[in-house]
């Protein structure tokens, strides 16, 4: 297996995922820079590569294509920082496997999405490396146990593992009544398919666990997980969840369907006056206080996971999608009861979330409660009022961005963007939002959006009507004071006139 990847450190975790892999073999090979790894690839075809798209000598989807262009049929799977939904579809289209974002996925689950996009190319004829040992090139292998799966054989025989879905093709009917129209969405968790109710009429969004996780019953039990507490949420600032069900073994969630962009989307045109930001902001709360009073924390809010949705009269509504890490509040030490006792939580000390707006209390393992999403949000409106996360913006690693999550004060948005007009009272609520302690921030999501309401009341008349004061348009200002300047030199000249006439 070859890695191309700038990042020694990133290398080296998995390579110690690979080596600690049961029922797997992969020679590892790293490069940092695609060229070296073109050099290496004219020598050898490995079984499959792990790409990061940002390398030294490359930067986007243009590295994946360079890379296949070189060598067409080569199983793919990008492992990359960027959590840009255009970016996963598009590396898919051009004939990636997978799209891995770092930090999001369980390393121990690398080796075996490696393996099924080893065996889906094998399965389409692409692939012209040898298989692996003791695997036919007639027979599918068991994603399982890598043992070989006969062609029409819905279990593996050896271990009895569920034989993987293939990827949705349009057309597709799941369940007998939602047909699939495109994907939406791409994670190493699951895909995101858009679909038509044939019964109703009513377009939804299909959520399918990856082919590749099936076999796994902890991540089958966590999308089990998601669906049940996502039942449990009726509110407009939310995704509310339809249906759970299995198609080939494989389970969906199916759920409302929220045209529009993505935060994350709207905020690569660059950072939002405050004003919206606010508005935003106050959305997003709204969700999170129905979510906190049914004793759920969400734990991945980002803005990939915050949909502007077009409404009536040219405004947008808020809705906060994917459970995927959520989990019940003072779970870890109640009492178990059934039915959320049989289903798994993330370990203590296993890092889940995406680190540019993970608490810090998360990011060491630490037990979680609202608050840590009260920082997640601190740290969205931190990135619309300046253009970037409170500690992203230079970071050479995740890793990097985590120890400056624990150990740096941020800068105040105003102080980060000081052509902006920010109020000082939306930046101490960011920056409160922002505290290393849980106690320092919020009491609740209710208190956090007070504090935000009150900056759309009177003593606020720009953020109330969209407009900022006159002190921050630079264009006017400089105008006035050019103006000011010509009528005093003006005045300045006819003074002169005068006293010239007056006294010779």
């Amino acid at each position: 297996m070859l890695m191309i990847e700038d990042n020694p450190a990133d290398a080296d975790l998995v390579r110690l995922a690979l080596a600690e892999a049961r029922g797997e073999a992969f020679r590892f090979e790293h490069r940092e820079r695609l060229a070296a790894g073109l050099e290496l690839l004219e020598r050898e075809r490995p079984d499959a590569v792990l790409l990061d798209l940002h390398l030294p000598d490359s930067a986007g989807v243009q590295t994946l294509r360079t890379l296949l262009q070189r060598a067409p049929g080569l199983p793919v799977v990008v492992w990359t920082e960027a959590d840009d939904e255009a970016s996963a579809l598009q590396a898919l289209q051009l004939g990636a496997q997978d799209y891995l974002v770092k930090g999001h996925v369980d390393l121990r689950l690398l080796p075996r999405a490696l393996r099924f996009a080893i065996e889906r190319c094998r399965a389409r004829g692409l692939h012209g490396a040898a298989p692996a040992a003791g695997t036919a090139r007639t027979e599918q292998a068991c994603v399982g146990c890598g043992g070989p799966l006969p062609e029409h054989a819905p279990l593996c025989p050896a271990c009895g593992t569920l034989r993987p879905l293939r990827p949705l093709a349009p057309g597709t009917l799941v369940a007998g009544h939602y047909e699939v129209l495109e994907p939406i969405g791409h994670g190493g968790f699951a895909t995101v398919y858009k679909v038509r109710h044939t019964v109703l009429g009513e377009v939804f969004a299909l959520k399918v666990l990856q082919p590749w996780l099936v076999a796994d019953p902890e991540q089958r039990r966590r999308f089990l997980r998601e669906a049940r507490l996502g039942a449990r949420l009726n509110h407009p600032n939310l995704v509310v969840y339809r249906e759970f069900g299995l198609e080939q073994g494989v389970p969906f969630v199916a759920m409302d369907y929220v045209p529009g962009p993505t935060l994350a989307a709207v905020l690569a045109a660059g950072r939002l006056p405050a004003r919206r930001a606010v508005a935003i902001a106050r959305g997003i709360l709204a969700g999170l206080a129905a979510a906190h009073a049914a004793g759920i924390v969400h734990r991945d809010l980002k803005p990939s996971n915050v949909v502007l949705e077009p409404v009536a009269g040219g405004q947008e509504r808020v809705r906060v999608l994917d459970l995927g890490l959520a989990k019940l509040i003072g779970e870890s030490t109640s009492p178990r009861s059934p039915p959320e006792a049989e289903l798994p939580t993330t370990r203590p000390g296993v890092l889940f979330g995406t680190v540019d707006y993970m608490a810090p209390e998360q990011a060491t393992g630490g037990p979680v409660d609202g608050r840590a999403d009260l920082y997640s949000c601190g740290a969205i409106i931190y990135e619309m009022l300046t253009g970037a996360p409170p500690f992203g913006a230079g970071a050479g690693s995740i890793y990097e961005v985590m120890w400056r999550n624990l150990h740096q004060v941020p800068l105040a948005p105003s102080a980060r963007c000081p052509d902006a007009w920010i109020p000082e009272e939306l930046d101490r609520a960011c920056l409160r939002a922002l505290a290393k302690r849980p106690e320092e921030r919020f009491a609740s999501a209710d208190a956090f959006d007070r504090a935000l309401a009150a900056l759309q009341s009177e003593r606020f008349p720009g953020l109330l009507r969209g407009e900022e004061p006159l002190a921050f348009r630079p264009g006017l200002v400089r105008r006035a004071a050019v103006r000011l300047r010509r009528a005093a030199g003006a005045v300045a000249r006819r003074m002169g006139r005068w006293w010239r006439q007056r006294y010779g």
